[in-house]
């Protein structure tokens, strides 16, 4: 995944993320994500990090979507294909 010159506040919100996820509250690490991904959509690890909390609360749709939006702005051709055979298990 290359990262990019992010939008501070963008950063803010995926740090703010990861904290919550890392301590398990996989709720609240969503809502800091979606609010990057919103202000950044083109944000390929906060779709990543969407897609693997929601898989952790057991939202599958909600994890395919996030899935197929990685897919969509990643450009490294490797994570591209581990993510099309994850989908695949959905």
């Amino acid at each position: 995944m290359a990262m990019v010159e992010l939008d501070p506040t963008v950063k803010a919100y995926f740090d703010l993320g990861m904290s919550h996820y890392n301590r398990g509250d996989y709720l609240r690490a969503t809502e800091q994500w979606k609010l990057a991904v919103s202000k950044e959509p083109g944000f390929s690890a906060g779709h990543r990090y969407l897609a693997l909390a929601y898989e952790k609360l057991g939202w599958g749709h909600k994890a395919r979507k996030q899935w197929e939006a990685y897919l969509k702005v990643e450009t490294n051709e490797v994570a591209k294909a581990q993510i099309a055979e994850r989908l695949k298990g959905l």
